[in-house]
């Protein structure tokens, strides 16, 4: 049970680590496409 806890926090870690890097690189593409124009 508590090594099932211990998985469930990492995940919750993993997952908002991978959202963060979805925002900064989406952030990343537009600020490109912005100085493209």
């Amino acid at each position: 049970m508590r090594s099932r806890g211990r998985f469930e926090q990492f995940k919750g870690k993993a997952i908002r680590r991978t959202s963060n890097f979805k925002d900064s690189v989406r952030g990343t593409v537009r600020d490109l496409r912005a100085g493209r124009r």
